[in-house]
Formats: C-alpha cells, structure tokens, sequence
C-alpha cells in the first residue's frame, strides 16, 4: 500500500473501503496494524454455487476490533476484457452490512451468438430478396433484350 494510502486510512479511519481497481470480485478483513504486510484477498460470489450468496458484517464488531474491511468491486462495463462483470451492492443496516454482487449476463457468449446468427440471415435474406428483385435490378441474369442497332446514317 503506497504512504499516501496509509496517511488517509489513519487520518479518516474508515471501517469499510469499497475499491474497483482489479475489476475482479474479492475482499479482505485485516487489522489495522497489519496494512503493511499486505492481505490476501478472498474471491467473493465468483462461484457458481455461490453467486448469489449476501454477506452480512458487523460494524461495530470491526470498530472494536480495530479490523479494516475492504471490498473490489467487479466492473460493470464487458469493454474492460473480464467474463464475469456485476454490481457491487452493500446495503447499510444500522451497525449491519450486507454486501453481494449482483452479476449480469455474460455478454461475449451473447455478442458470439448474434454474429453466428448474423452472417446466415444476412445470406438467406440476401437470396430472398435477390429472387424477388431479380427482376428488376439484380444483373446476374442474362437479359433477353432485342436492341435495335444503331441507324449508320
């Protein structure tokens, strides 16, 4: 944690950080005197068994505690590169907190089924209407068209 971060998180003590910096889902509860070390961060509702688990933390048992809880929040936006993007939702409940992702739908699976839909109805809409129009503007056919030739003089 750069010195910048240990001066705010002294001088403000918060007893939650919500942080999107890895656009990934995890948190970590460590003590305060232990910000140096460093924390491993546990993955949060990225199983599917337990995507739609809510948390629920004390708060008051974390200001006594002197324990710091921080959560990374996924990124909502499938622009960033990463397969699994959700809402990060913490609802404040008196000295409760109850934190969950609400996750969307994984939208490189939805972009790669519309353009394999795609290219085939663009080829059998292509041949529809190139048979209705034939007729008339479609220049893959021979025409059969007496022209006249040109006067000489």
């Amino acid at each position: 944690m750069p010195v910048f971060s240990f001066q705010v998180v002294d001088d403000f003590q918060p007893n939650v950080i919500f942080s999107a910096h890895e656009h990934k889902s995890r948190y970590v509860k460590t003590h305060r005197n232990q910000l140096a070390q460093g924390a491993t961060f546990v993955p949060l509702n990225t199983e599917r068994g337990s995507r739609h688990e809510v948390l629920e933390f004390n708060l008051d048992y974390l200001k006594d505690t002197r324990e710091l809880l921080e959560f990374i929040v996924p990124t909502c936006s499938y622009r960033m590169g990463e397969m699994k993007i959700g809402y990060g939702y913490a609802m404040f409940d008196g000295d409760k907190l109850k934190y969950t992702v609400l996750w969307t739908a994984q939208r490189f699976y939805q972009l790669a089924v519309y353009s394999m839909m795609l290219i085939p109805l663009k080829l059998v809409c292509g041949q529809f209407w190139c048979g209705v129009l034939k007729r008339y503007w479609c220049c893959c056919r021979r025409r059969n068209r007496n022209y006249l030739p040109l006067p000489l003089a």
